[in-house]
């Protein structure tokens, strides 16, 4: 009796790696159905708060990074993305981005105002074997108010889309916002980029966020 041939099963094919520029606050168009919020990046409008600083808590008194940004008109979306690297790798457990926003003076109490972003609660990214990039929806950003940074920890989460940027009674009103930040690291941290990325309402279609000199 012949052996029936047996026909291999056809392999499935590796998902094809996206790579990412470093520092770019144009974000690259991957059209990629499994990451719809950076690929919508692209259709808003970008604005660098940071890019290839130095940050580190070694030998450092102050090592937070302050600017404060003028506000305009009204937004119908707005996310917050980041790029930092430590000894020019991803971060580990012990690193931690540190992000805060708030109104000046403060509206938001200082430790509800944002601390260190809860990287397993990032929207869907590329991977990256050289940066952590994360990516959040202004409208729910998680974050540990204090160190130490672990991922078994339960986070606590701001919205600074409503609590701070937006202000849907006087939205002509220019407002004046405080922004931190800082890597949580003993090593050589470098923050590539932090942006934000937003939209304008059909009420307000020349909002604009600028850094202030």
């Amino acid at each position: 009796v012949a052996t029936p041939l047996t026909i291999p099963a056809k392999a499935t094919p590796a998902p094809a790696v996206v790579k990412l520029p470093v520092a770019e606050v144009t974000p690259k168009e991957i059209d990629n159905p499994e990451y719809p919020d950076y690929d919508a990046l692209s259709s808003l409008i970008p604005l660098e708060l940071m890019k290839n600083t130095d940050s580190s808590m070694y030998n450092k008194d102050d090592k937070r990074f302050t600017k404060y940004l003028e506000i305009y008109g009204d937004f119908s979306r707005m996310y917050l993305y980041t790029e930092a690297s430590v000894n020019k790798k991803p971060l580990t457990d012990w690193d931690s981005l540190f992000v805060k926003f708030n109104d000046e003076p403060p509206y938001l109490d200082n430790l509800k105002a944002g601390g260190h972003l809860f990287r397993p609660k990032s929207l869907k990214l590329p991977k990256d074997e050289k940066v952590t990039r994360l990516l959040y929806n202004t409208s729910v950003v998680p974050y540990l108010p204090t160190i130490p940074y672990s991922e078994s920890r339960t986070p606590i989460t701001v919205n600074w889309f409503e609590d701070v940027f937006r202000e849907p009674q006087s939205p002509k009103e220019i407002r004046k916002v405080r922004f931190d930040a800082f890597l949580s690291t003993p090593e050589l941290g470098e923050i590539h980029l932090i942006a934000l990325y937003y939209k304008c309402t059909r009420e307000t279609p020349n909002c604009y966020i600028k850094v202030m000199k």
